[in-house]
């Protein structure tokens, strides 16, 4: 039996756990998701019968790295939180005989920081069906344009930036549908709100809280722009699904986000305030932007949760390198 360990969920909803839990539910009798507490991982692998086969979320190199571990521990890496393998992810690095990354970027700051190529599998996410069915979008040039944020209100999301940008915007038509939680960072998300309304951005902003998974495929097809300012990203699993919805995005030229776009979108350098603000100018100034990046009878794009699942299982077949012991 293979074993997904992971930390218990604070918000099921963020990309990591959206994963674990997809993957597991198309792998019965193969895989197993559990959640276990980080000061209790030692413990949990300890525990462990013969033929068993961990794998644990990359959450867990916050903490300490166990001091004894299985001779074959993988370990899907979600993020890693250094990106130039500190000290504390070294010592986990050193214990993992294989790496699963969810984009070419993170593989190869993997690569980079020093661990072996050929034991770093590419297991890109999949997208759930709903986000590819019908958009439900208008064309009519004389409504305004409606934008579409889908992550939690914390700091690295960009979310004080993209305010920002569109304080310089407000000469246009256009509506700010934001969907996320305001609770992983009450501070943050207090800033976020009380500079919307001494702006004047909050009266375009429709903020939605944080949304199942169907509402937010179903916000995806009613809108015309996802924006996303992220400084950084593993992947963009919202961007991908915006994607496979026929939304184009605005997003900055970081991590996983060119992989997760293609060609479905416009990307910027981060921070750059100017770029932004003439990118989303050009984008909502009715020239047709939009609609050239996503024609409303175009290809929906979306890998499906099954071939995602299939290229994790497979990963772990593969003859890994055992640790000496």
């Amino acid at each position: 039996m293979i074993y997904l360990l992971a930390p218990p969920p604070k918000n099921a909803l963020t990309g990591g756990y959206i994963f674990n839990a997809s993957v597991a539910r198309r792998l019965p009798g193969r895989l197993r998701l559990e959640y276990v507490e980080p000061d209790a991982l030692a413990a949990r692998l300890e525990r462990r019968r013969e033929g068993d086969r961990f794998v644990l979320d990359s959450l867990y190199l916050l903490g300490p790295a166990p001091r004894s571990a299985p001779a074959r521990l993988a370990m899907m890496l979600h993020a890693l939180p250094s990106l130039d393998r500190a000290p504390e992810e070294a010592a986990w690095l050193d214990i993992l005989d294989r790496l699963l990354a969810p984009s070419r970027f993170l593989a190869a700051e993997a690569i980079r920081g020093g661990f072996p190529a050929d034991r770093v599998s590419i297991c890109e996410p999949g997208v759930d069906s709903y986000f590819r069915g019908k958009s439900k979008r208008k064309a009519e040039r004389t409504r305004p344009k409606r934008l579409l944020t889908v992550a939690n209100l914390t700091p690295g999301k960009g979310y004080l930036f993209l305010l920002e940008t569109l304080e310089r915007l407000l000469d246009l038509s256009w509506t700010w549908n934001v969907a996320g939680s305001a609770s992983d960072d009450p501070e943050h998300a207090r800033s976020f709100f009380d500079r919307a309304s001494s702006s004047g951005v909050s009266a375009r902003l429709r903020f939605h809280g944080p949304t199942t998974r169907r509402a937010t495929a179903r916000l995806m097809r009613t809108c015309d722009l996802f924006v996303l300012a992220s400084s950084s990203e593993s992947y963009g699993m919202a961007f991908a699904e915006a994607r496979a919805a026929g939304l184009p995005a605005l997003g900055n030229r970081v991590g996983g986000v060119p992989e997760a776009v293609g060609s479905r979108g416009v990307l910027c350098e981060p921070g750059n305030l100017a770029e932004w603000v003439t990118a989303l100018r050009r984008l909502l100034s009715g020239s047709g932007e939009i609609e050239r990046l996503a024609p409303a009878d175009g290809p929906r794009r979306g890998r499906s949760w099954k071939a995602a699942a299939r290229d994790f299982y497979a990963a772990l077949q593969c003859d890994a390198r055992a640790r000496p012991g």
